[in-house]
Formats: C-alpha cells, sequence, structure tokens
C-alpha cells in the first residue's frame, strides 16, 4: 500500500461515521496539490483490493465512507495451568486414536492408554492432555507424573505429591494426605508409564477418584 492510499485510508477511518466527499479527500491528502480526479479512483481502488471490494463504499454525487466491519480482538487460547506443557507433540496419522481417547472421558474419569514399549503411549497421552486441558478448563490444571523413575510402588504417591506441590505435614500417612489434598481439586492427572507398578497405580487411582469427583486421570501403560 502506497503512502497515498494509506493517508486515504486513515481519513475514511477517522470519519468512519460520515461519507467523506471528494472535495475534503483532495484537501485533506492531497493537499495544496493539484491533481486529476482519476487519481482519487486509483487510490480507492488501491485500498478495495487490499481490503475488499466491500471495505469502501462509494456515495453516488456525495464521495466515500469506510465500510468495513472493525476487526474483533480474538481471543486467546486459554492458558493450560500445570506442567504439560512441554509434553505437547506432533502427533502424525493418529487422529482416531486420539478421538476415541477423548471421547472415553465422556464416560470415564480414569482412561488408560496402553500398548507395547515404543508405540507412541506417550505422545498420545501429550497431545490428549492438552486438548482435554483446554477443553474442560480444570479449575488447578493438568499435571503429568513420570512413572518411569519410580523404581517402587511406595515411591509412586510421593511422586505424585512432589509434582503437585504437595507438602505432608506428617500427621498422617502420605496416601491419606494426598487424598486429602487432592478431595476438592479439579484437576487432569497423567500418570505416565505405569507398567511397571501397574497394581500400585490401579489401587491409588480407585482411592483418589472415590474421593475427588472432579479429577480425572489418563494413564499409560
Amino acid at each position: 500500500m502506497g503512502s497515498r492510499a494509506f493517508d486515504l485510508l486513515m481519513l475514511l477511518v477517522e470519519h468512519r461515521d460520515r461519507v467523506v466527499s471528494k472535495d475534503e479527500v483532495f484537501e485533506q491528502v492531497w493537499k495544496d496539490q493539484v491533481v486529476e480526479e482519476n487519481n482519487l479512483s486509483v487510490q480507492i481502488s488501491a485500498l478495495r483490493r487490499t481490503l475488499g471490494v466491500d471495505a469502501i463504499a462509494t456515495v453516488t454525487g456525495r464521495g466515500y465512507r469506510f465500510a468495513a466491519e472493525p476487526a474483533t480482538e480474538a481471543k486467546a487460547a486459554p492458558q493450560v495451568v500445570g506442567n504439560i506443557g512441554a509434553r505437547q507433540a506432533l502427533l502424525l496419522a493418529r487422529e482416531d486414536e486420539l478421538a476415541q481417547v477423548l471421547k472415553a472421558f465422556d464416560d470415564a474419569a480414569c482412561v488408560t492408554i496402553c500398548g507395547l514399549a515404543g508405540v507412541g503411549k506417550t505422545a498420545l497421552a501429550g497431545v490428549a492432555a492438552h486438548q482435554l486441558a483446554r477443553r474442560r478448563g480444570y479449575a488447578q490444571g493438568a499435571w503429568w507424573v513420570d512413572l518411569s523413575v519410580v523404581r517402587e510402588p511406595s515411591q509412586l504417591v510421593r511422586a505424585v505429591c512432589e509434582t503437585l506441590g504437595i507438602e505432608p505435614e506428617g500427621r498422617h500417612d502420605l496416601l491419606q494426605e494426598c487424598l486429602g489434598n487432592l478431595r476438592h481439586r479439579e484437576l487432569l492427572l497423567v500418570l505416565d508409564n505405569c507398567e511397571h507398578i501397574v497394581d500400585a497405580a490401579a489401587a491409588f487411582v480407585d482411592a483418589l477418584l472415590a474421593v475427588a469427583e472432579k479429577v480425572e486421570v489418563l494413564t499409560t501403560s
């Protein structure tokens, strides 16, 4: 867009609530220069090519009016609270599986992605967790617990507490403190790589969902 067309656009936008006469355009855009009327037509055409044919309306015998609708401010994508930001991965040719995981949460509070090692369970869980978090807007976010580093079943609850920032007070056993803390929270908990401590993971999830109605769990195994 040339400088003349830009000046013309600014004039029309500034006075978008009324028709701007040709005389006013020449006076404001071309100042004291003597120009042919077709110069104005050229600039109007340039603006219409850039903004669309309906952006500048011609009012016969009177002049021009800026007619484009103001752009609405795009709503920012909701921020995902939690620690799954780095877990979102590019997922190719697995849309059907992703859709199945998301749909499963319509009827269940816990969904498990099963498969052999190396088939992409973690990647699928990462994308699913992101989409769930954005769609559902969990008040306390979505949290990812990597259980591959947990060697003993007894360490599972501690890993969850450390991820969620739950600090044991020492008055109860760790499981009860964890459950008490999560009882009234609304969040998604992802337990990745449960296969080597599957019994402990299942017991923890059962206990959690029995007391925390607004918690959902996604596991991979």
